[in-house]
């Protein structure tokens, strides 16, 4: 509980997890026993789920996790549910069994990508019960929350009767854990994976994602690049968009980085990629870089797994810290991330030939939509402090 930040969040999540607490002494005393109170490492679990239904870079993130577990129960069934902004980047992952898709009010409602959601309090907790109905049917041996939030642990583990839940005791619920794991909100987001996991006696995770693709994309991509003159060249791939506005470096300072990139490199191609949602950046790119053959611009017109074949292609990869740069870690590719108001020493890529970007302002990391010092939504002012001469820097090291 002391490991949420926000007071008043703090304070709301104690009063409502001294409720839960009631509620949960009451059904042991009417009979119910799960979950077990158990040491997990001699188990041989053989229903297992994963509940992962945050962001698409944490979906990313959890993917070393989906591996081990499959190393360590071949035969078990392994479940994962997800947003349906995620569903993307699993498509064929090959450690899961099953993938069902939830969008959690929580998060659904704070995505800047998924529009006005303005559902009814009944109609959401009737979606909510359907999915723990759903869970429940299942019976899983073992349920784990890698964010370690509390709707998910007593909704969805607790709830669903789960007959162990594994996460950190953070946010409350440590009551209904079988093994209540330590938590570091400091710790790097790769790192926690593999100290959860460590319950169950998995005592390396990796510290690289996992993406599966099949041959669809691969060739869909080839032909692009065939398409358009740009097979055997050197790519570089360039993601100027951000889910969240602040996180976004100032697009102009893009295009003034890529002329300089396309006169450095005068066998070089250069390819912008961005999801959905982007489409002012691409305008502005397309306004810049329209008479320019050796910039194609892809926002919105590729998904995540062909933005991640042309990651794989490429010779060298700009990007803000988001879900490419987590889906890049196992690629040997040289990459610069530039980190704004997201906190780097959670979320940078842990890969060699990687140059981190970012100015420590002593408001960072915030975490908000609102930045502390211009009081803007739309830019945040270690973002703008990021020159064009520091990526300059960092590429030209890379490239030695």
């Amino acid at each position: 509980m002391n490991k949420i930040d926000d007071p008043k969040k703090r304070i709301a999540a104690a009063i409502i997890d001294g409720f839960i607490y009631i509620f949960y002494l009451a059904s042991k005393l009417c009979g119910k026993r799960t979950p077990f109170k158990e040491d997990l490492k001699q188990k041989d679990f053989k229903k297992i789920l994963v509940i992962r239904m945050d962001h698409i870079g944490d979906v990313v993130i959890t993917t070393p996790i989906y591996r081990a577990l499959r190393t360590k129960y071949p035969q078990a069934q392994i479940d994962t549910v997800i947003g349906s902004w995620s569903q993307g980047v699993l498509k064929y992952n090959k450690d899961l069994t099953n993938i069902m898709v939830f969008d959690a009010p929580w998060f659904q409602e704070v995505r800047s990508d998924q529009g006005s959601v303005r559902n009814s309090a009944i109609s959401k907790f009737r979606a909510i019960w359907e999915l723990v109905k759903k869970l429940k049917a299942v019976q899983y041996d073992l349920v784990i929350d890698p964010r370690s939030d509390f709707r998910h642990i007593f909704y969805f583990g607790y709830l669903a009767d789960a007959k162990h839940i594994l996460s950190f005791e953070r946010s409350g619920g440590a009551y209904l854990l079988s093994t209540p794991m330590p938590f570091d909100p400091h710790l790097h987001e790769l790192k926690k994976g593999r100290l959860l996991l460590s319950a169950l006696g998995i005592d390396n995770t990796g510290t690289s994602s996992k993406i599966d693709i099949s041959p669809l994309e691969e060739n869909k991509m080839d032909k692009l690049l065939s398409d358009n003159g740009f097979t055997g060249r050197k790519i570089i791939v360039i993601a100027p968009g951000a889910r969240k506005a602040l996180k976004l470096w100032p697009v102009e300072k893009f295009c003034t980085l890529t002329t300089w990139l396309l006169g450095q490199n005068p066998d070089a191609v250069i390819i912008f990629v961005g999801g959905k949602g982007e489409s002012q950046i691409s305008d502005r790119l397309d306004q810049e870089f329209s008479n320019e053959k050796r910039v194609l611009n892809l926002i919105e017109k590729t998904n995540l797994l062909e933005s991640f074949v042309l990651l794989k292609r490429s010779q060298l990869i700009i990007t803000h810290d988001g879900p490419l740069s987590h889906m890049a870690t196992d690629l040997p590719n040289p990459m610069v991330v530039l980190f704004g108001p997201t906190e780097t020493e959670r979320f940078k890529p842990l890969r060699e030939k990687t140059a981190v970007i970012t100015k420590n302002f002593e408001c960072s990391p915030c975490l908000l939509r609102t930045c502390h010092r211009n009081g803007s939504t739309t830019v945040s002012e270690c973002m703008k402090a990021i020159t064009e001469d520091d990526i300059k820097k960092a590429v030209l090291e890379l490239l030695k």
